[in-house]
């Protein structure tokens, strides 16, 4: 998942700067067919936004504006939900961890209740190992999991910053027309 979001989430795949040229040279010669039809072809966040704003171009720049927020919040949480698995896994791992603690805890001292106080070492070891391996794999997963999270919430929410900006450029211009 951390792969796949650090692959996706670059700017040059957000925001690529063809398709912003097209989309500047169809409000250039105020042809908003022409705009639609890019944003149309093109699966790309920001198309589907500026395509959503451009469908509703006669209500002028307040209806487009009301559009780009409803899309741009539209994406954002389409991004959100793929980044939540990262969250979700990392909250998790340390109570998988904990559980696993638990068991093995409870398997040592049921050795001690089995030898009416006198376990050896050896015979507490097996619960121990298992309390103390759940315990590092929970923290091996969660730990790099909540630190990729954070890196890419925070690479996520600048890209939207940006995202919204060059929406907003194009409002500016295509209003201006």
């Amino acid at each position: 998942v951390a792969i796949q979001c650090f692959l996706e989430f670059k700017r040059e795949k957000v925001l690529p700067a063809y398709f912003i040229n097209e989309l500047q040279t169809c409000i250039e010669e105020d042809d908003i067919d022409g705009a639609i039809d890019v944003c149309e072809r093109e699966d790309l966040p920001i198309a589907r936004i500026m395509g959503h704003a451009f469908s509703r171009y006669d209500g002028g720049a307040s209806k487009m504006g009301d559009a780009i927020v409803e899309a741009s919040d539209e994406e954002a949480n389409t991004w959100n939900v793929k980044i939540a698995w990262l969250s979700l896994i990392g909250g998790t791992a340390p109570m998988l961890g904990l559980f696993g603690t638990v068991s093995g805890m409870i398997t040592a001292f049921d050795q001690i209740s089995k030898s009416a106080g006198t376990a050896s070492p050896e015979m507490l070891a097996k619960g121990i190992m298992e309390a103390l391996v759940t315990t590092y794999i929970g923290l091996f997963v969660a730990i790099p999991t909540l630190f990729a999270y954070q890196i890419i919430k925070n690479k996520m929410n600048t890209l939207i910053i940006e995202q919204n900006n060059a929406c907003s450029d194009l409002l500016d211009r295509a209003t201006q027309q």
